[in-house]
């Protein structure tokens, strides 16, 4: 039963990796084999990002660690990549947390964070 549940979670964070970027494909899937709870949230939040930003709109993944932590100090940051101006992207940002991730993010458990990336002529 635990192959089955492991195989399961496994092509789960494939796909996740056809719709993110993972900065550090193998870091980011270790992070979700000891997180599973966030893969649900990362697919769920796919397809809003897509209707507020734009469905073309790249979002990175990346583990991030805290630099006064140790080493098992860290979190998930899913960066929705942007070019377009702080004054346009914040209320997005604010209505994709107001539409679903406030609710959410319970079950993230703090392991999992969304935040713009300006990445002006790169997106």
């Amino acid at each position: 039963m635990a192959s089955i549940h492991a195989n399961l979670l496994s092509r789960a964070i494939a796909s996740l990796a056809r719709v993110y970027r993972f900065q550090h494909p193998s870091e980011v899937a270790t992070f979700l084999q000891k997180h599973p709870n966030l893969v649900p949230l990362l697919e769920e939040a796919r397809p809003i990002i897509a209707r507020l930003f734009g469905p073309e709109t790249p979002v990175s993944v990346d583990v991030v660690y805290d630099p006064e932590g140790d080493e098992d100090d860290c979190r998930l940051f899913a960066f929705i990549e942007i070019a377009r101006p702080v004054a346009e992207a914040m209320p997005l940002l604010d209505r994709f947390r107001d539409v679903w991730w406030i609710a959410a993010s319970w079950d993230a458990r703090r392991l999992l964070e969304f935040s713009l990336r300006y990445v002006y002529g790169q997106v």
